[in-house]
């Protein structure tokens, strides 16, 4: 905590008040050295025994003792608030006993570099190292590379020099260090975002201000229009922002061309064009949409059929936008485990599903909101029964019931329970600063937002979910209005572990809380007391959610085997606007499973305890694109307790509560703006041959409300 003394100084500044929303912006990884702790940052304010510094985005107290080894200066009287200095020492909680502490530089000159994140009446607001500064720009600041604040835009990087108090630098000096990255993209328009914003085909948010160049043909923002082919350059900055440099305009949709719908069976394809037997080509390019039974290109075999639904351009080529595939073959009683003498029957439009299940013998014991029925046949399920159902011309798709499970069961990745918890360790976690929730949670709340939690269900009573959950839930597996985590105390599964999953929706749950304060939670219970459900059910579940029009659901479950019928209420998710996000699970394989590999849903892998590279455990792919804090996470579990756990079931909440933030800044956000606010805004990871991104609720939120 801050020490009262701050009040008036450091404290009492827009400065520090900024300093403490951002607290979380960037991970918070100290270096160490033996059992010492090794700290670089800035002094906020003097305590009783020593003062209080922010590093890397946290604040901590730091203890000078007669043994502490000053460098640098002979006393504490000797030091000023926005010093900077290094401290080495034994890392209690927030607070570091200093057994060294060097100063690094004084209040009469400080230097800063880093990122512009905002600009404000008086200058501006960089992010460096991890900490967020105002610096106040004067009519005596020297400007070196640039004439004026008006050719900066955010993510430009900057060294800043002057006189810092607290975590306001008034600059004597500015230097222009390195812009945005620069890049060009050619495609088309399909999406304003007015005033100033536009969205085209590779997926990117591209915001224009009073510098960007515009083609005569266009004349300004008000001359742009969907459907038009333009050639844009930007540049990115660190922040995610795609800054408009320049627009060409290539031309218009004509008369004779357009979207176009193709059907047939596929000859060949490769990561650019896709032949259909009739000779049919179509364009791919990274933003076509893969449904079905593939989720990308490389996922569809020669053979398959397929429905293109794509865009004829004025010169004669055909861009696939859309790719829905089937694999042609009947659903097998191999594989996952299912309910043997149940079956999921989707019938094709117009027909009558009580007509099909007559005709083989079944009867109807369950249907799922108008778009098929669970069938209960009075023998075990054969591969020959499943072959007679896929090719009956009324069934569009069957399966068996399949079963499924939460990743953390699958791979026997249990909690570690806290013997002395508290709601405090749940808010100041590591992972909370990792993804800049505090920094976020100023510019939105999730107010007005609901999440639905399909999983094993929640403990209403626990402190963390306290006037966050939504009633009207349901227990698909007791199949009553009670969607309350329940243990039996019986091994039902006889793995040898008894209801190793429960607290498992609990603590989902309160990530979602954790990160989107003041959304609603709406729970449903699939899973039982072991980690197991079946897809009737979860079908249910979503069906549901649907129709009580959510605004997301978090699917921290997974299954070895695609559900045709999950996949369609997916899609139809999806096309009502609901995000639907899911765990990538805990394999440490390039295999991602369903629901996580299905193009309707963002998928979310684990990030390791350093921030810097994917758990070990987590599974990665071509399909998954980012990635959330994963592991040692502390969260909720049922009986009103706390602890830790690891898996990537972990890490999708993160990613669904920040997708809450979104939606209550800006209600208009579809799905596909959604992943790409959180996919862009965030900080890029490297690890082997997966490229993609870890959280950064901040950037995200500050790239949807860019002016």
């Amino acid at each position: 905590m801050v020490d009262a003394s701050l009040a008036g100084s450091a404290a009492g500044s827009p400065g520090w008040r900024r300093a403490l929303a951002a607290g979380g912006r960037g991970a918070v990884v100290p270096e160490l050295e033996d059992d010492e702790t090794t700290l670089r940052g800035f002094i906020l304010g003097f305590t009783s025994d020593g003062f209080e510094m922010i590093a890397e985005g946290s604040v901590y107290e730091v203890v000078v003792t007669d043994q502490t080894e000053l460098e640098g200066f002979g006393g504490l009287s000797e030091l000023e608030v926005g010093n900077e200095v290094e401290v080495r020492g034994l890392l209690q909680g927030a607070t570091i006993i200093a057994s060294r502490v060097k100063l690094r530089s004084g209040g009469e000159e400080t230097r800063l570099r880093g990122a512009i994140v905002a600009f404000t009446p008086d200058g501006l607001e960089m992010n460096s190292g991890g900490t967020v500064f105002e610096v106040v720009v004067t009519g005596q600041t020297e400007l070196h590379n640039f004439g004026s604040l008006d050719e900066l835009a955010i993510g430009d990087e900057i060294e800043a020099r002057g006189t810092l108090a607290g975590l306001v630098l008034t600059a004597t000096r500015l230097e222009l260090l390195e812009g945005g990255v620069d890049f060009e993209f050619s495609g088309l328009l399909t999406m304003l975002l007015p005033p100033d914003r536009f969205v085209m085909d590779d997926g990117r948010i591209y915001t224009v201000d009073q510098t960007t160049l515009f083609d005569p043909a266009l004349g300004s923002y008000s001359g742009l229009a969907v459907g038009q082919y333009l050639e844009v350059k930007a540049r990115r900055g660190p922040s995610g922002s795609n800054l408009v440099v320049e627009v060409e305009y290539e031309g218009d949709m004509q008369s004779g061309q357009g979207y176009r719908e193709l059907e047939g069976v596929v000859l060949s394809i490769g990561a650019t064009e896709l032949q259909l037997e009739d000779g049919t080509t179509a364009t791919i390019t990274p933003a076509t949409e893969f449904k079905g039974d593939a989720d990308s290109w490389q996922d569809v075999v020669p053979g398959w059929t397929a429905e293109v639904y794509a865009l004829l351009d004025d010169v004669g080529v055909m861009t696939a936008l859309e790719v829905r595939t089937d694999d042609r073959e009947s659903a097998t009683t191999g594989g996952q485990d299912f309910e043997p003498q149940q079956a999921l029957v989707v019938p094709v439009p117009g027909a009558s599903v009580d007509a099909i299940a007559a005709r083989f013998g079944a009867q109807v014991v369950g249907r799922v909101g108008g778009l098929g029925a669970l069938l209960w046949f009075p023998e075990p399920l054969t591969d020959a029964l499943l072959a007679a159902l896929t090719a009956d011309p009324e069934v569009a798709a069957v399966e068996p019931n399949y079963h499924f499970q939460d990743p953390e069961s699958v791979r026997r990745r249990y909690p570690t329970v806290d013997r002395s918890p508290s709601t405090e360790k749940l808010v100041d976690q590591p992972a909370v600063h990792q993804i800049g929730l505090p920094a976020a949670q100023q510019l939105a709340d999730g107010g007005g937002v609901v999440v639905a939690v399909i999983d094993t269900g929640v403990d209403p009573l626990h402190p963390a979910l306290r006037r966050k959950l939504l009633p009207g839930g349901l227990d698909l597996v007791d199949g009553d209005l009670s969607p309350w985590e329940e243990r039996d105390q019986v091994d039902n599964d006889g793995d040898g572990d008894v209801d190793e999953a429960a607290g498992h929706g609990t603590f989902v749950a309160s990530l979602v809380g954790l990160a989107a304060p003041a959304a609603l939670i709406l729970p449903y219970r699939v899973l039982d007391d072991e980690g197991s459900g079946t897809a009737y059910d979860l079908a249910l579940a979503i069906a549901d959610a649907i129709e009580r029009r959510v605004d997301v659901i978090n699917l921290s479950l997974v299954y070895r085997e695609r559900s045709s019928a999950v996949d369609l209420l997916l899609e139809r998710a999806g096309e009502l606007g609901i995000v639907v996000v899911a765990s990538a699970g805990n394999d440490g394989s390039t295999v991602v499973p369903f629901p996580a590999s299905d193009s309707n849903v963002l998928a979310v892998a684990a990030i390791g305890e350093d921030g810097l590279s994917l758990a070990p455990f987590t599974n990665r792919s071509h399909l998954v694109h980012l990635a959330a804090p994963g592991e040692t996470v502390y969260g909720a579990l049922d009986e009103q307790s706390f602890g830790t756990w690891s898996g990537s079931s972990m890490a999708a909440p993160f990613v669904a509560g920040t997708a809450a933030l979104l939606l209550s800044a800006d209600p208009g956000l579809d799905p596909l703006l959604v992943r790409n606010a959180l996919e862009q805004s965030g900080v890029a990871v490297t690890d082997g041959d997966w490229t993609g991104t870890m959280l950064d609720a901040y950037a995200a939120l500050a790239l949807v409300r860019a002016p």
